[in-house]
């Protein structure tokens, strides 16, 4: 439910740098909250409440990281349809089917590569396959993405400050769920 006031009246944060002029639209259909960001580049992002399937090139946070999800389709399909495991499909190949990039603050792939080689890969800032022990904003054990015949699924373990994936058009916001607006964090309640 979006009061009538929320349905007639744009929210303004003019001290935030972080937004653009028009930045993300909420929008009620059936009864279900939608976000689309609007904000050409600079992003609008959902934190995790259940498990969600990872979509080539979707872009996560956790802490202060931010990632971007690839993943090789054919490689994954032909594991799949063989049976075979995506441990023996990369040792195959010689390379990792899928991985998380680093992003810089401008949203471009750095050289920070972490490879999902395994059945669950963890990540944390001093618990996890991955460990990001200078992240303040990420706990001890934060998120974990794991692989189930053709997709990847990416769940939060109970992080203090979230896991969260960029929209991209327009995505579903569950009650309960937080949206990142520039700097400004929104939290959906009934």
């Amino acid at each position: 439910y979006i009061p009538a006031f929320v349905r007639r009246y744009p929210f303004v944060f003019a001290s935030d740098p972080q937004l653009a002029p028009q930045h993300a639209r909420f929008s009620v259909d059936r009864g279900q909250l939608f976000v689309e960001d609007i904000s050409q580049g600079k992003g609008v992002y959902v934190r995790l409440i259940a498990t969600y399937m990872l979509q080539d090139g979707d872009v996560v946070m956790m802490g202060r990281q931010t990632f971007r999800f690839h993943e090789k389709a054919e490689a994954l399909a032909h594991a799949a349809a063989t049976g075979t495991t995506i441990v023996n499909m990369q040792s195959m190949l010689k390379e990792s089917i899928a991985e998380f990039v680093g992003l810089n603050a401008q949203g471009q792939e750095t050289d920070n590569r972490f490879p999902l080689f395994d059945q669950e890969i963890t990540w944390g800032r001093n618990k996890g396959t991955y460990t990001f022990t200078d992240d303040g904003f990420m706990s001890g054990a934060h998120a974990k993405v794991y692989h189930r015949g053709e997709n990847f699924f990416l769940e939060d373990s109970g992080s203090r400050n979230g896991t969260f994936v960029k929209v991209r058009e327009k995505a579903p916001v569950p009650v309960g769920a937080t949206v990142v607006v520039g700097g400004q964090l929104l939290k959906v309640a009934q």
